[in-house]
């Protein structure tokens, strides 16, 4: 499965929302173990005015852990970036289910 969170950032705080993400949100969220495998991508836009969008993807073996992830470390990254950037940096969650395209 894939947990994918896509954020809305406000262009005033780019620069530091993004050194957050890779310097330490990502860091933390892997530490025990549980999500592998990230990926940051751009969401791309033809208008950025408004702000930038990325999604961070990570690997995790099952919804079990994922709720384990949450229930430790992942609420606690949550209200980090509430602290942090307040409503300057809005995101929403998914999961993702790999499909086999090949067959």
């Amino acid at each position: 499965m894939i947990y994918n969170t896509t954020f809305h950032i406000e262009q005033t705080i780019w620069n530091e929302s993004l050194m957050f993400l890779k310097h330490e949100y990502i860091p933390k969220a892997m530490a025990d173990g549980k999500l592998q495998r990230p990926m940051l991508s751009r969401v791309m836009r033809t208008d950025e005015h408004e702000g930038i969008s990325v999604a961070l993807q990570f690997h995790v073996a099952d919804e079990e852990t994922l709720s384990a992830w949450f229930d430790t470390t992942g609420h606690e990254l949550h209200r980090q970036l509430m602290l942090r950037f307040g409503n300057a940096m809005m995101g929403f969650s998914t999961m993702l289910e790999e499909l086999d395209w090949e067959k």
